[in-house]
């Protein structure tokens, strides 16, 4: 009798367990390979956010601070140019201190600006031009007279829509690099191929002329600039984030001009300042003082130092972007932004950080 041979079929139970475990590392290598990437992916783009927002607010700072001062061809002390306005001494238009600065505001207010958050500065700076009038608009024949300028039609260019009445309640100043006299605009119209800005002291105008009639009177090569007021700040935008805000100065109810707020980069969380003064003459700084050192100096009858003697700017900026990106252990780090200020954090909420600190010279001052 022939015996068949029997040939084992399946899989052992030691196999299936070897092969399940064989199983289990695999997918436990390309899930922790996934968890890594994805960790990395954040990280990267959390840096890359961090690093655009830092450009972005370097970029705003840095231009408005390097032009303060800027007046023109007018090269004279800002406190000598004639001011027709009312409330002279208005942080918007106080043309006297193009730059100023506060440190560490408590209370969410300062200088006509609001919901500032607490421990961080701020920094006003004037210009004129600004971004709307490079090089100033030439004034044409009859050139002025007791009631009004006569300006080239290029000036509707500068005007919302190209209409020149769009431009009324702003606030400009006429030099002839000789002098100079600041007002604001009342009534604007074109009329036989030239603008005529007139600067009244009637009316419902915010702040409104002091007197219709300017001391100074002007003739061939006089221009028309713009001023220019911008103030930086950290607010908390709609989303409750920290962010680097501006306020410009800018028409608030067709009659009136007011420093008005607009947000410009998102994940900036305090801002601090210090400014290189000079008291040698040398347009070199001889140190680097707190907004608040200088107010307290600049007030007394004698100071030794004053905001004329601000030459640099030296900003840093705490920048974060949202995510929980880092580990634990950065919870614990502090963040250093100027000698005078305590260290920001530690923060518990694992997002990344990084300082930005950049030193810029106003232009006007160390040239």
């Amino acid at each position: 009798m022939m015996k068949t041979k029997i040939t084992q079929q399946g899989l052992t139970l030691v196999e299936i367990m070897i092969a399940v475990l064989i199983g289990i590392v695999l997918t436990a290598g390309i899930i922790q390979l996934f968890i890594s990437n994805k960790s990395t992916y954040r990280l990267t783009e959390s840096s890359s956010r961090i690093q655009e927002s830092g450009r972005f607010a370097n970029e705003f700072l840095t231009k408005d601070i390097r032009m303060a001062g800027f007046m023109g061809c007018y090269s004279a002390a800002t406190s000598g140019i004639e001011n027709m306005l009312n409330d002279t001494g208005n942080t918007g238009w106080d043309i006297s201190k193009v730059i100023q600065g506060y440190n560490n505001v408590t209370g969410g207010s300062v200088a006509g600006i609001s919901n500032i958050v607490d421990n961080t500065d701020v920094i006003i700076v004037k210009s004129l031009a600004g971004t709307y009038l490079s090089g100033g608009i030439r004034l044409v024949s009859p050139y002025s007279d007791s009631a009004q300028y006569f300006v080239d039609p290029l000036f509707k260019n500068t005007c919302q829509n190209n209409d020149e009445n769009n431009c009324e309640a702003k606030i400009y100043v006429v030099t002839d690099c000789s002098k100079a006299t600041m007002f604001q605009a009342t009534n604007i119209q074109e009329s036989g191929g030239k603008i005529n800005i007139t600067h009244s002291n009637a009316g419902s105008y915010d702040p409104g002329n002091s007197s219709p009639t300017p001391t100074n009177e002007y003739g061939e090569g006089a221009t028309l600039l713009e001023l220019a007021t911008f103030a930086y700040y950290i607010r908390l935008n709609n989303g409750g984030r920290p962010s680097l805000y501006r306020s410009r100065l800018n028409i608030s109810g067709g009659t009136s001009i007011a420093l008005t707020a607009e947000e410009l980069v998102d994940g900036v969380e305090n801002l601090q300042l210090e400014y290189g003064v000079d008291t040698s003459g040398d347009r070199i700084p001889d140190s680097y003082l707190n907004a608040a050192t200088i107010n307290t100096e600049a007030a007394k009858a004698a100071p030794a130092y004053s905001w004329d003697d601000v030459i640099t700017v030296k900003f840093a900026l705490l920048l974060t972007a949202e995510g929980r990106v880092t580990d634990k252990a950065a919870g614990s780090k502090t963040y250093n932004l100027s000698t005078d200020t305590p260290a920001a954090g530690p923060y518990a909420d694992r997002q990344l950080r990084r300082v930005l600190v950049n030193t810029i010279g106003i232009r006007n001052r160390t040239l």
